[in-house]
């Protein structure tokens, strides 16, 4: 995640690391040619703001970052969404098979495609889609140059979320994924 951030603002990130020595990471981002900013008044939050999309249905988030998880959750609760989540493949697509067995259809998949030790974002939509071949999924990550950003239609995904991402990116990109229908 830091790598993307870092290279979406023109930087990159050197990591020089010895065993039992320790790790040192140094970032480089590019210098501004302009004058630092100056005191400016603050604009209420929303006098200028877009109105966030919201919905009513269910959505099931996979990341194996408890924080993005717990963030992911709340903004989509916040704007009317029901949110599930878990931190890898397997329990994604248990948690998949007990709403849809319960009769409780889940109308959206955001996955995060890389989860160290467990089934990724790739993976998981294998098993779903053996569940239901119509599920809408969404791919995130936090690598800017992963292919399946690119080719994310390729792999069978309807929408991508690269991080970092934003409150309205993410409900934004929800939306639009929702109301694009299905794939095949």
């Amino acid at each position: 995640m830091c790598h993307s951030i870092i290279q979406k603002h023109g930087g990159h990130i050197v990591v020089e690391s010895a065993p039992d020595q320790g790790s040192v990471f140094s970032f480089f981002l590019p210098a501004s040619t302009e004058p630092a900013a100056t005191h400016r008044p603050l604009t209420p939050p929303c006098a200028n703001a877009k109105s966030s999309p919201h919905g009513s249905e269910r959505i099931l988030v996979m990341d194996d970052e408890a924080p993005i998880l717990h963030l992911c959750k709340r903004i989509l609760e916040r704007s009317g969404y029901t949110a599930l989540t878990a931190e890898h493949g397997d329990a994604a697509a248990r948690i998949y098979e007990e709403e849809t067995a319960a009769g409780r259809a889940i109308d959206l998949a955001i996955l995060d495609i890389t989860v160290p030790g467990g089934l990724g974002g790739r993976e998981t939509l294998k098993v779903l889609r053996k569940l239901n071949p119509n599920i809408r999924a969404i791919v995130s990550s936090g690598y800017a140059h992963d292919e399946a950003l690119a080719e994310f239609t390729t792999l069978g995904f309807c929408g991508v979320l690269p991080k970092p991402y934003s409150a309205q990116e993410l409900l934004e990109t929800v939306r639009e994924t929702l109301e694009a229908g299905t794939t095949t």
